[in-house]
């Protein structure tokens, strides 16, 4: 088991450096340029436009306070996108390795990582990395959450609701 942990560990660091390789790129498509252009306004504005948009003003109002902290600098803005990755690939070693093995937590790990469109996620000045992470961590927690309420008696938990 400990070599596991090991393995798992391993995937993990090596994954990271993985996709933090495929940030450090000038270039944007037209959607990324729209999100820096947003960026580039005040949070009063950005919520202004953002009510004619279809993606979250929150994703916005961080990526800002990102700029306002860090500069805005499109490589700060990939590496934005980078973190929620790489923390779907420690939820796979600290959370989904709990609640289902070791294999399956590498496994998760592994795909979050190294999966070709992960790899385009990991750069995109876009929502989508952190909109993976809410949704995996809501379906973690929600499942948690059922897990705890039925402790087991599947059919009793579905009569009780």
């Amino acid at each position: 088991m400990k070599n596991l942990k090991n393995i798992h560990i391993l995937i993990i660091v090596l994954g990271i450096l993985f996709l933090g390789i495929t940030i450090f790129h000038e270039n944007m498509w037209f959607d990324e340029s729209y999100t820096v252009a947003i960026v580039n306004h005040s949070y009063s504005e950005i919520w202004e436009i953002g009510g004619n948009d279809v993606h979250p003003i929150f994703y916005y109002f961080i990526l800002k306070t990102i700029s306002l902290i860090f500069g805005s600098n499109i490589l700060v803005f990939r590496i934005f996108s980078l973190v929620p990755l790489a923390i779907l690939a420690i939820l796979g070693f600290t959370h989904i390795r709990k609640d289902f093995g070791e294999k399956c937590g590498i496994i998760f790990s592994f795909l979050i990582l190294f999966l070709p469109e992960m790899t385009r996620y990991a750069g995109e000045l876009r929502m989508y990395s952190w909109a993976m992470l809410f949704t995996s961590l809501t379906a973690i927690y929600a499942y948690r959450l059922y897990k705890q309420k039925c402790k087991g008696n599947l059919p009793r938990c579905y009569m009780s609701t």
